[in-house]
């Protein structure tokens, strides 16, 4: 993926890393400040309404392009 979006491996890496727990969490909906989805121990991901606006509706397309050979 990183390759065929000119992203850096480090920048692919943090793609990955982000929209992942965001389309496998449940679906809430994102209060005006935000939504926060816990991680593996202490760690929680936060993410704006906005970018939660943003990914969901494209969850299945980047999941297919982030782990292409998972079914």
């Amino acid at each position: 993926m990183a390759k065929a979006n000119d992203f850096t491996v480090r920048q692919n890496a943090v793609i990955k890393e982000r929209v992942t727990p965001l389309c496998l969490a449940d679906p809430t909906p994102p209060s005006p400040e935000g939504l926060k989805i816990r991680g593996d121990g202490p760690v929680f991901f936060v993410y704006t309404a906005g970018e939660v606006e943003a990914v969901r509706p494209r969850c299945e397309a980047f999941m297919k392009v982030l782990y292409p050979d998972k079914r």
